[in-house]
């Protein structure tokens, strides 16, 4: 529980993901989430936002804790390169 909680709302495990269905599966596991459409609210498929697409096509079947951190060091990575050009 203390591991889960010290992930959880990292920059890595956030994405950017229509408001009314970023409500609606929350809790869903990511393996449903990349399966399944936006359109019925449960899942990734057809949203409008890059990096949920992505994820439709990501080869694991489970979000751990390693991809949550390997997601964080890339997001900061392209958010310093946009501020600070680098």
């Amino acid at each position: 529980k203390d591991e889960f909680n010290s992930v959880v709302n990292k920059l890595g495990n956030k994405i950017l993901l229509e408001d009314d269905i970023n409500k609606s599966i929350g809790r869903e596991w990511f393996k449903t989430k990349k399966q399944n459409s936006i359109d019925n609210k449960s899942g990734f498929k057809d949203s409008k936002y890059g990096i949920a697409l992505a994820l439709t096509a990501y080869p694991k079947d489970t979000w751990t804790k390693d991809d949550i951190d390997t997601a964080t060091l890339k997001a900061t990575e392209r958010i310093v390169k946009f501020i600070f050009n680098k």
